[in-house]
């Protein structure tokens, strides 16, 4: 059996230049349900659930059941 490597290979190390989202095949469709929010659903979300989308990440157990606004998308 050959000896298992103990240094990362080339493939393995990330990018200096970032990630190549430019080059990325894959293709994001319209949100063909974002036209059937009310004009004003920024506006009558709860304040907990308006904090929930705009935070970094969800708290554990607290993901809003409301449908996430086009703002925040």
């Amino acid at each position: 059996a050959a000896p298992m490597a103990t240094t990362p290979t080339e493939a393995s190390k990330p990018s200096a230049s970032g990630p190549g989202f430019s080059r990325s095949k894959v293709q994001i469709k319209p949100d063909r349900y974002a036209a059937l929010l009310p004009p004003n659903y920024m506006d009558i979300l709860p304040a907990d659930v308006k904090a929930a989308f705009a935070a970094e990440k969800f708290e554990w157990g607290k993901i809003p059941e409301w449908i996430p606004p086009k703002e925040v998308r």
